[in-house]
């Protein structure tokens, strides 16, 4: 059964209806219609490094290591038409697969474009395992038609952009959330607490996932978790401390009801759900406190990690 077939009987059994599923199928019916299954996006970051998002079809390996600074991948590459990278070229790029993708890698196939401010490149993995060799360079390089199909994918990204800058991966305890020790006296005065919840994601109420398993929901809940992450918003705290859990700090001057703000958090995430949204998200009180110390711990820092 191709991936098409595949993904069409996946959504008429489910009755998925979600944006952020949508795009999947999308994208799905992209690459098997280009010829390859392996695809994503060089998501080109404030650090200047090219970060891999929204990735189909490979390793979560790749996933997870693929964040190639500037200075061995051009930014400048020609818009809107496909710049192939073949094998001898990458050499100074292993490092960023995973050793299995790498060896029997041919070519990567770049496709810059923008959205809004943002510098992003469709990225095409050719591997001996998935083309004739040649056939894809030259369908890429020669196919009115194939550009077509490209030049309308792209309008559905850019009009669902929040999804691929929201695929990144998510590592635990990332240092740029920690809070500083100044953050968590300002938060915690003036009589406030913190509010301390659990939410894990429950993977078996997602959509089904369209292509290679394990990898289209590691993907999805990295999304959901970065998404979290941002609803959460910059007057607390939040930690990920596995890729389907998060650590949450809600500061207020009274106990915060876990429920209500689950509530309020599935709300903001619904796009990424189907049907019975509630049950994707699971919440767990860990009750309050205001110890600095305590949230620390709670989020999985040392104590001494912050507050020097």
């Amino acid at each position: 059964m191709g991936l098409i077939a595949r993904a069409s009987r996946i959504r008429r059994s489910s009755g998925v209806s979600c944006e952020y599923y949508r795009l999947e199928l999308q994208f799905v019916q992209l690459v098997e219609s280009l010829g390859i299954p392996r695809a994503g996006f060089l998501f080109l970051t404030e650090e200047r490094m090219f970060d891999l998002r929204f990735p189909f079809g490979i390793d979560t390996t790749t996933f997870y290591r693929m964040r190639v600074p500037t200075s061995l991948l051009s930014p400048g590459l020609p818009a809107e038409q496909w710049t192939t990278l073949f094998r001898q070229e990458l050499t100074e790029l292993q490092g960023y697969f995973s050793s299995h993708l790498f060896s029997t890698l041919r070519a990567l196939h770049l496709y810059p474009f923008s959205a809004g401010s943002v510098r992003v490149y469709l990225v095409l993995f050719d591997t001996r395992t998935d083309v004739e060799e040649g056939a894809l360079a030259a369908d890429l390089h020669g196919d009115a038609s194939g550009e077509e199909r490209v030049r309308s994918f792209i309008l559905a990204v850019q009009a669902r952009f929040s999804f691929i800058e929201a695929s990144r991966p998510v590592y635990p305890r990332q240092p740029e959330l920690a809070p500083s020790c100044s953050q968590l006296e300002f938060a915690l005065n003036n009589q406030r607490m913190a509010n301390l919840f659990t939410i894990s994601i429950n993977q078996s109420a997602l959509p089904p996932a369209v292509l290679q398993e394990e990898l289209s929901m590691v993907r999805r809940c990295c999304a959901l978790s970065n998404q979290l992450l941002t609803l959460v918003g910059n007057d607390n705290l939040a930690s990920c401390v596995a890729s389907r859990e998060l650590r949450v700090v809600v500061f207020s001057s009274f106990p915060v009801d876990p429920e209500l703000y689950l509530n309020q958090l599935t709300r903001g995430v619904s796009a990424y759900f189907v049907n019975h949204a509630e049950n994707s998200l699971l919440i767990t009180s860990s009750g309050t406190t205001r110890a600095q110390t305590d949230v620390l711990r709670f989020l999985q820092y040392e104590t001494g990690e912050t507050c020097r």
